[in-house]
Parts: C-alpha cells; structure tokens; sequence
C-alpha cells in the first residue's frame, strides 16, 4: 500500500522555524513505511529538492492524482484540521484523529474546555490574570512558538497558570483503546519564552507517579477523541497536570522510533505491533554550522543526523538522535554527531 506523507514545513516551504522537527519527523516516518512493507511517498517544496537524498521511497513536488489509499499529516494545528478535512473528503484514509478531534485539540482554549472537570488541569483563562505567574498561549500555537510569561495577551491567545514541576510528555497510539508508548522528559529552555530543545525517552518515576502519568495522558486523549499517534504534554509535580495534546506524531517520537521493539508504521495502518522499549534515547535540536561546500551530499549516512543544517530563519538549526543501553551513552553518541557535522562543515 502506498502512504502519503504530507508534512506542511517540508511540502509547503512555510514555517521555515518548525522545518528542523518537521522533517526530522517526516523521515523518520518515512523510514518506518518502508521498514514495514509499505511505500511512502513524501512531498517535497522545490526549494528544499537538495533533501530528497534523505528520504526513502518515491519524493514527489505536488499532491499526486489520483491520491494514494491512506496518508499521514504532520503540521501545525490549523493546517492539520485543514489537510485532514480535505483528504477526508477526498476519501482517503487519514491515519490520525480526524477533523474534529484535530480541531478540539488544536485549539488549546477548546481542549481546556473538554477537558475542564475531567482531568487535572492547570488553571486556565480569558481574562487578565491576578496574582501567581502565568503563562500567555496562542490558542493555534505550535512547537511552543509563543509561549511566554506575562499578564497581557493579544487576540487569540488565553492564560494558564505555570505549574512548577517536570516539563514531560507521553507517546500514544489512540484508536478503540490507547495504547501507551513512552513517557518523555522535555529539555527546555525557560526564558522570558519556552524554547523547545529536545526529548528524553524514557522519563522514569517512581511507579505510583509514573501510573497517575499514564492514566491522566490516556483520558485526555480518550476524553478528546484522539486516533493514531499523538503525545500528550505534561507537568509533573507531586501530581501530574495534563497540559495539551498534539494529535501528531511529536518530536519525541523521533527518539522513541529508535528503541521501541514495535514499528510505528505498522502500529499506526494494523494497530498491532510489539509495545516496549529496548534502552535510552534523546533527540536534540541543536544549533548548526554552514552546510560545507558540497552541501549536504553524504550527510545522509551520518548516524543519528535527522536533519542536516537548515535555514529556520533564526539561524540555522539541525536534528540529531542518539540511543543506547543508558542516557549517557545516547547523549555521548549526540554529542559524537554533532562534532563530525561540525568536521565536515569545517568549523
């Protein structure tokens, strides 16, 4: 069967600053198609045509007629109740939540609201906030772009109270039942705004707190309707909050793909596939140096590079991952592929 992987950074040219996660996650998705038998085709904006070397399987330019079976969208919240709407009723199998379920859980004001009484949550609200430290949201917002702290908001954003604790995560794979994957640490930065640097798989807690993790994350996810692979943003204190869910797959999925025993691609088309995980892992989003002379011919075979060094905008960022038996060994491994990305760039 042929997949369509529609991730928005990659195929649309758009949203240069979500590109290094973006299709970091597209070819690890990609690579998990082919692994399973299947055949991806993933689309490809005509200024990043030098990445095509990355990918596995069939790269096209525009969406292909007639459509493939079944198809996979990765993209930033309003986009993705979009993609998913205009693939659904063009009937291809969308193999994630649907547009409704997309739509309540991209909207953070709109999942607050669901999940207000059925879950523990964080306070949240419209109106300017009085004493505490709180946290202003865009309600579409993506990769934490936006997040910040303070006490005024624009059009379109709402407040949440910071909760003080572990910034954590949990992979899950929803469909009849949620199955539970993983549960993460998020390495962040906490500015005057959040930054997003990264995940470690997995997070491990004493067994009574890691419990309360999963049985909150699997509600939230049932409660919002989620289908396929989706995480589930958390902060853990002495209790743990639900904080959102992404109904994608997340970056942490990019470090879990390398030591879960099951294949992703089969779990998300057959749900079934070995649960369980077999050692450490971390993905970073690391600051990147110029792409050498050559570009980025042969970085393709660097182990552990997900994405080479690209554009954000901002300064250009690249994506490695690393694995092993500890944490240690998985950031020693980042830390090695990060120095001969570094060697080839000659700097």
């Amino acid at each position: 069967m042929k997949v369509l992987l529609l991730e928005f950074a990659s195929f649309s040219g758009k949203y240069p600053s979500l590109l290094p996660e973006g299709f970091a996650l597209l070819r690890t998705m990609a690579l998990q198609f082919e692994e399973a038998g299947f055949k991806p085709l993933s689309l490809l904006h005509p200024r990043l045509r030098w990445l095509e070397g990355f990918l596995p399987g069939e790269v096209d330019r525009s969406l292909p007629s007639p459509l493939p079976e079944a198809a996979l969208v990765i993209a930033p919240p309003r986009e993705l109740v979009e993609l998913t709407d205009r693939l659904e009723r063009k009937g291809v199998r969308v193999l994630g939540t649907g547009r409704e379920g997309a739509e309540r859980a991209g909207d953070k004001w709109l999942t607050y609201l669901a999940l207000r009484g059925e879950v523990n949550l964080p306070p949240s609200r419209l109106a300017p906030p009085g004493s505490g430290k709180w946290l202003v949201k865009p309600r579409w917002g993506a990769g934490g772009e936006g997040i910040r702290f303070g006490r005024r908001r624009r059009r379109g954003e709402f407040f949440q109270r910071y909760v003080e604790g572990i910034h954590a995560s949990c992979c899950l794979l929803a469909g009849k039942k949620i199955t539970f994957l993983s549960l993460n640490r998020q390495v962040l930065s906490l500015g005057r705004s959040i930054r997003y640097l990264g995940s470690d798989v997995p997070l491990h807690l004493p067994p009574p707190l890691f419990r309360k993790c999963r049985e909150l994350a699997e509600r939230g996810a049932r409660v919002l309707g989620a289908r396929g692979l989706c995480g589930a943003d958390l902060v853990v204190g002495k209790e743990p909050y639900f904080i959102e869910l992404n109904p994608r797959p997340t970056t942490s999925f990019l470090a879990l793909a390398r030591i879960l025993k099951g294949n992703l691609a089969e779990m998300l088309v057959e749900g079934r596939g070995k649960t369980g995980l077999r050692g450490e892992a971390c993905v970073r989003i690391l600051e990147a140096p110029p792409l050498p002379p050559e570009g980025a011919v042969g970085m393709e075979e660097l182990e552990g590079l997900l994405t080479p060094p690209v554009d954000t905008g901002e300064g250009r960022r690249m994506v490695v991952v690393g694995w092993g038996k500890k944490r240690e060994e998985a950031l020693r491994k980042i830390e090695e592929t990060e120095a001969r990305v570094r060697e080839r760039s000659g700097v």
